[in-house]
Protein backbone atom coordinates (compact mmCIF):
# COMPACT_ATOMS: atom_id res chain seq x y z
CA UNK A 1 0.00 0.00 0.00
CA UNK A 2 3.00 2.73 0.71
CA UNK A 3 4.37 1.89 -2.36
CA UNK A 4 1.12 2.38 -4.41
CA UNK A 5 0.71 5.89 -2.37
CA UNK A 6 4.54 6.79 -2.83
CA UNK A 7 4.13 6.36 -6.51
CA UNK A 8 0.81 8.25 -7.24
CA UNK A 9 2.05 11.04 -4.79
CA UNK A 10 4.96 11.50 -7.08
CA UNK A 11 3.06 12.32 -10.28
CA UNK A 12 3.76 15.31 -12.43
CA UNK A 13 1.60 18.49 -13.10
CA UNK A 14 0.81 17.33 -16.79
CA UNK A 15 -0.32 14.08 -15.39
CA UNK A 16 -3.28 15.82 -13.97
CA UNK A 17 -3.25 18.65 -16.69
CA UNK A 18 -4.19 15.14 -19.22
CA UNK A 19 -6.71 13.45 -15.75
CA UNK A 20 -9.22 16.99 -16.59
CA UNK A 21 -8.80 17.00 -20.01
CA UNK A 22 -9.90 13.32 -20.23
CA UNK A 23 -12.58 13.92 -17.51
CA UNK A 24 -13.96 17.28 -20.18
CA UNK A 25 -13.67 14.67 -22.98
CA UNK A 26 -15.89 12.80 -21.18
CA UNK A 27 -17.91 14.93 -20.29
CA UNK A 28 -18.50 16.37 -23.45
CA UNK A 29 -19.29 13.16 -24.95
CA UNK A 30 -21.98 12.54 -22.32
CA UNK A 31 -23.65 15.61 -22.97
CA UNK A 32 -24.36 15.22 -26.70
CA UNK A 33 -25.50 11.62 -26.05
CA UNK A 34 -27.68 12.93 -24.01
CA UNK A 35 -28.86 15.62 -26.23
CA UNK A 36 -29.11 13.13 -28.87
CA UNK A 37 -31.69 10.83 -26.87
CA UNK A 38 -33.17 14.25 -25.24
CA UNK A 39 -34.15 15.01 -29.24
CA UNK A 40 -35.09 11.28 -29.90
CA UNK A 41 -37.78 11.31 -26.82
CA UNK A 42 -38.98 14.49 -27.76
CA UNK A 43 -39.57 13.05 -31.75
CA UNK A 44 -41.49 10.18 -30.49
CA UNK A 45 -43.74 12.07 -28.43
CA UNK A 46 -44.07 14.29 -30.89
CA UNK A 47 -45.54 11.80 -33.26
CA UNK A 48 -47.46 10.52 -30.65
CA UNK A 49 -49.06 13.62 -30.35
CA UNK A 50 -49.70 14.01 -33.67
CA UNK A 51 -50.88 10.24 -34.39
CA UNK A 52 -53.13 11.03 -31.10
CA UNK A 53 -54.78 14.13 -32.57
CA UNK A 54 -55.89 12.57 -35.66
CA UNK A 55 -57.00 9.24 -34.05
CA UNK A 56 -54.38 6.69 -35.95
CA UNK A 57 -51.62 4.06 -34.13
CA UNK A 58 -49.00 4.51 -36.56
CA UNK A 59 -46.37 2.38 -33.93
CA UNK A 60 -48.70 0.14 -31.78
CA UNK A 61 -45.67 0.13 -29.51
CA UNK A 62 -45.25 3.39 -28.73
CA UNK A 63 -49.07 3.82 -28.07
CA UNK A 64 -48.79 1.35 -25.93
CA UNK A 65 -46.25 3.03 -23.83
CA UNK A 66 -47.24 6.64 -23.60
CA UNK A 67 -50.86 4.92 -22.34
CA UNK A 68 -49.21 3.37 -19.11
CA UNK A 69 -47.47 7.02 -18.26
CA UNK A 70 -49.69 8.91 -15.52
CA UNK A 71 -52.35 11.21 -16.64
CA UNK A 72 -52.32 14.87 -16.44
CA UNK A 73 -55.09 16.85 -14.60
CA UNK A 74 -57.41 17.79 -17.94
CA UNK A 75 -57.00 14.15 -19.47
CA UNK A 76 -58.32 12.61 -16.03
CA UNK A 77 -61.01 14.82 -16.19
CA UNK A 78 -61.91 14.68 -19.86
CA UNK A 79 -61.67 10.93 -18.82
CA UNK A 80 -64.20 10.89 -16.31
CA UNK A 81 -66.48 13.32 -18.02
CA UNK A 82 -66.24 11.51 -21.62
CA UNK A 83 -65.39 14.72 -23.14
CA UNK A 84 -62.88 14.66 -25.93
CA UNK A 85 -59.24 17.14 -24.71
Amino acid sequence: VCAILRAVSDLGADVYLIAVFAWLLLFVVFSFFIHVLDNVIDTIYICFAIDRDKTEVCKPDVHEVYIQLPLTRSERLAHVTGSVV
